[in-house]
């Protein structure tokens, strides 16, 4: 029985008051800190097991509880005594204050990070919407691979990268350095073309091939 942080009563076959019932629940709660502190002087680790339900269920009886905490209630609808045992007690929780009109966040253009030129993360700062890698899954699973595109490259950091058609290394407009092979004009992700020109600069050289 929830009885949140309202000031209710009750009846059951002990006619308790609330304010009664938290008394004796704090007492508990004393007692059970009290046994804590003495298991630790008295044992040398710190890592002393208790069995604190044995101890609280002798603290209740003593109290005029029953031993599991448990107790018959009547039925506030039809008067008569409900065929069950019910445990019951205060319980004291804090709302959190989460409102779905602060959380809203929607956008179509927006900023873009310097480095990646995807966009930039976080509602606070206009960012974009992410698609994680489980939601790509579930696009690979159905077969969507123009959602993917659409979703992965063009919205993100579509790029227009020259690939050299002879060697496929990324090159200048104008030719590459390497063969003076014809460029070739493609669309790639950026984040693809930083990863790339990342990994020549650590003298490892990834090629592109066309068909």
């Amino acid at each position: 029985m929830n009885l949140g942080a309202e000031k209710k009563t009750f009846r059951s076959n002990n006619i308790e008051s609330n304010d009664d019932l938290e008394n004796k629940v704090k007492s508990a709660e004393k007692k059970l800190e009290n046994i804590k502190i003495e298991s630790k002087e008295d044992s040398d680790s710190e890592n002393t097991c208790i069995n604190k339900v044995d101890e609280i269920s002798d603290y209740l009886v003593k109290n005029g509880f029953s031993y599991s905490g448990k107790d018959c209630f009547t039925c506030g609808n039809s008067g008569r005594q409900i065929e069950a045992y019910i445990f019951y007690g205060p319980v004291y929780y804090q709302k959190l204050k989460h409102m779905v009109t602060d959380k809203m966040h929607a956008r179509a253009r927006g900023p873009r990070a310097v480095l990646t030129r995807q966009p930039t993360e976080g509602r606070s700062r206009d960012g974009g919407l992410r698609l994680g890698e489980m939601e790509r899954d579930c696009l690979i699973g159905y077969g969507a691979s123009s959602l993917l595109i659409e979703r992965l490259m063009v919205s993100s950091d579509a790029f227009q990268a020259y690939i050299c058609h002879e060697c496929g290394i990324i090159v200048h407009k104008d030719g590459c350095v390497m063969c003076d092979g014809e460029p070739v004009c493609i669309q790639i992700p950026y984040a693809c073309k930083l990863l790339f020109q990342e990994l020549m600069a650590m003298n490892i050289y990834p090629k592109f091939k066309f068909e």
